[in-house]
């Protein structure tokens, strides 16, 4: 039978299933690591399994209370991360086992949280309208929220290494070094973004990096995107 459907509703129909499925993989992994320690009385990491399932209701709130409709390409990106971030680096070990992990990860969240920060500067921004002349200044804008994010990610790891004795940020074997090699590594992911985001605000046209981006600004019709007006 043929499909009569039109290609973004067949694209808009993949992307739901494809976030679902990661969905699906998320709560069963981490399921799976829930039972495994609550089995082994091991409440320190049946605490932190149980603090990954947390994601579901946060993203259906913040889909409620902003009114936006479902985007599916940052919704499989959060899924992601959170995997490899969380799961992968507390639950699973990698932070402990394998050194490079916990730098690939700070690097990756300068690509994600610089992601994130493009629709958070057209909530801002007044009348929501995406134009070229914006380019610099959300490029700027987006750079110094993932910075910031960095910073504040370190300070957190420093006061629950104070409420918790436990040495999060390896001061007593590295100093300030793990600190600063953190936020080092996030401003090269940060960095490493700039471009597409210059490169979509002259052409228009989306590459990989910029298609989560892309996809808010179709289905959201209140932030007009005027790029391709011109």
């Amino acid at each position: 039978m043929t499909d009569t459907r039109t290609p973004l509703a067949r694209e808009e129909d993949r992307l739901s299933r494809a976030s679902k499925a990661v969905a699906i993989a998320y709560a069963a992994i981490n399921l799976a690591l829930l039972l495994r320690y609550a089995l082994a009385r091991d409440l320190y990491h049946t605490g932190l399994a149980l603090g990954t399932l947390v994601l579901f209701p946060v993203l259906h709130i913040f889909y409620r209370l902003s009114r936006l409709k479902r985007i599916h390409r940052m919704d499989i990106c959060i899924y992601l991360f959170a995997l490899l971030a969380y799961t992968g680096g507390e639950l699973l070990g990698g932070y402990a086992r394998l050194g490079a992990y916990d730098k690939l990860a700070h690097m990756l969240s300068g690509c994600f949280v610089y992601m994130l920060a493009h629709p958070l500067f057209y909530f801002l921004k007044a009348g929501h309208a995406v134009e070229r002349s914006d380019r610099a200044l959300l490029m700027v804008f987006c750079a110094a929220v993932s910075l910031c994010v960095a910073g504040l990610w370190e300070m957190g790891e420093y006061l629950l290494s104070m409420l918790t004795g436990i040495d999060m940020q390896r001061v007593a074997t590295m100093g300030i070094h793990d600190s600063m090699q953190d936020m080092l590594v996030c401003l090269v992911g940060t960095i490493a973004l700039l471009p597409a985001t210059n490169r979509y605000f002259r052409r228009g046209v989306p590459g990989f990096c910029m298609r989560p981006f892309d996809e808010f600004l179709r289905k959201n019709p209140k932030f007009a995107n005027r790029l391709r007006e011109d």
